[in-house]
């Protein structure tokens, strides 16, 4: 391959999915006590499959009896604010997998979203444990700290890139130039979340060194180690919870119909 990349690799923030935009569009809205669900039905008419997957969570069993009248609306009251918000960008980010032609490309893209989750969800531990008043922000960078990876692997749709094998993709991820993630915010008008408090710096840096093996852009020279080392197994066990509760959450979302 030509060492120059430029000709294989072109950011866009196109490839992204508009659910993106949707999803933190919602989050500010949800964040607003004074925001009329109505607003709220009236955002996510763009983005369907978004509100269909609201729906469909709210109405899974373990959220009691299933709504007669299924609503945008009725959903987010059911499942509450901070779930509805957390689910909208877990699923949006989830969707940068979807789309991508490459079959080596998407699944790392499936193994980079599994990292993402356990890496946001270590992060909210952490705040938690710290007492932190925003918990569910220190998730969020999390969530959102692989954009530049999903942005990469998403680029890989030309005629050059389509046969790419995981060591050819790896080769070009370590050659090329990938947008920051500061670029991808601004792109998405979401330059506030671009840069993270000293506090929640020092949590995604922490969870990323703690599950760092388990990205699939892992370097082969680093050395697997215990991750308890880093802080109390109290982290970890409410980290692996969570993970599991959003999980569920993510497949009812996920599921073919409601």
């Amino acid at each position: 391959m030509s060492s120059d990349s430029s000709d294989i690799f072109l950011y866009d923030v196109r490839n992204l999915p508009t659910s993106l935009r949707v999803a933190f569009a919602l989050r500010q809205m949800l964040e607003d006590p004074g925001t009329d669900l109505a607003q709220i039905e009236d955002l996510l008419r763009a983005e369907p499959v978004l509100a269909s997957a609201l729906i469909r969570a709210a109405n899974a069993s373990s959220y009691g009896s299933p709504m007669m009248h299924p609503s945008v609306s009725e959903a987010i009251q059911k499942l509450g604010f901070s779930a509805a918000r957390v689910l909208s960008i877990s699923l949006a980010v989830q969707q940068l997998q979807r789309g991508i032609g490459n079959a080596s490309a998407r699944l790392m893209a499936e193994e980079l979203w599994e990292f993402t989750f356990e890496v946001a969800c270590l992060c909210e531990a952490v705040a938690v444990f710290d007492r932190s008043p925003t918990p569910e922000l220190s998730m969020l960078h999390g969530l959102t700290h692989t954009l530049p990876q999903f942005a990469f692997l998403a680029s890989l749709n030309n005629s050059r890139t389509a046969r790419f094998d995981r060591s050819q993709i790896l080769d070009l991820a370590r050659r090329a130039h990938l947008p920051s993630l500061y670029r991808i915010l601004t792109d998405l008008g979401l330059e506030e979340l671009a840069h993270p408090s000293e506090p929640d710096q020092v949590r995604i840096d922490l969870a990323k060194t703690a599950t760092r093996m388990r990205s699939p852009f892992a370097s082969e020279h680093d050395i697997p180690f215990d991750a308890t080392i880093l802080g109390p197994a109290e982290w970890f066990e409410q980290a692996q919870r969570r993970v599991d509760k959003l999980k569920l959450m993510i497949n009812s979302a996920n599921a073919p119909r409601y």
